[in-house]
């Protein structure tokens, strides 16, 4: 019996050490993160992003809370859409120093919560190609350049509606001053028919009694 009993708990204890290690690997809740760049320049807008997960299925309404101690930046948050997606944008400090920065991610969902921590890089001119700063530096200015284009024809935009407006109100206006004319002209013109007619009705007994003296 005790021979039996052994023979069973061999293979259970064979079992358990090969199972053991694949449960602990496997973490159903997952969040990956991700950069829009290699590396930065102070003063450099930073997209972070990545994919909230629960089983390989995304997971939508996930807290996504970023904090960078070393550039005086926390609790910038952000929450999954329906395709476990999250986004966040920031700016590298300018009086940042060149280097490598821990970046921590803490996500949670319900009673799930799972930290981690990412690099990112502030690039310095000794240690990156100078022709990729000038690059980095080019797309920056061109963003920007894109942002003011935008904002440019959002003014001219303003600019012709307001001069849409004026030109209605002077139209407007326009006909008012037609039909006041109008109105003062026929004000004008009844008033002359009556000053006449009352000049006539005054004029009309003068002239019979005239008639009436000539009369033999």
């Amino acid at each position: 019996m005790n021979t039996l009993k052994s023979i069973m708990i061999i293979p259970l204890c064979i079992l358990t050490v090969l199972i053991t290690p694949a449960l602990a690997q496997h973490v159903p809740f997952r969040c990956s993160v991700k950069f829009d760049k290699d590396f930065y320049m102070p003063g450099e807008k930073v997209t972070i992003y990545g994919t909230v997960t629960f089983n390989d299925n995304p997971v939508e309404g996930a807290k996504v809370v970023v904090n960078i101690k070393d550039f005086g930046l926390s609790g910038l948050e952000a929450t999954t859409d329906s395709n476990g997606n999250w986004t966040l944008n920031f700016r590298v400090p300018d009086n940042q120093k060149f280097g490598t920065w821990l970046v921590e991610v803490e996500v949670t969902y319900k009673e799930n919560s799972i930290k981690m921590l990412q690099k990112i890089r502030i690039g310095e001119a000794s240690e990156i190609n100078e022709v990729e700063i000038l690059k980095s530096r080019i797309a920056e200015l061109n963003r920007e350049n894109m942002e003011l284009k935008d904002e440019n024809q959002r003014l001219q935009d303003q600019i012709r509606e307001l001069k849409e407006e004026v030109q209605r109100l002077q139209e407007a206006g326009s006909r008012v001053s037609f039909w006041t004319l109008g109105a003062t002209a026929l004000v004008l013109v009844a008033a002359a028919l009556a000053v006449f007619v009352v000049y006539k009705r005054r004029s009309r007994p003068q002239n019979s009694g005239v008639i009436e003296q000539c009369q033999p």
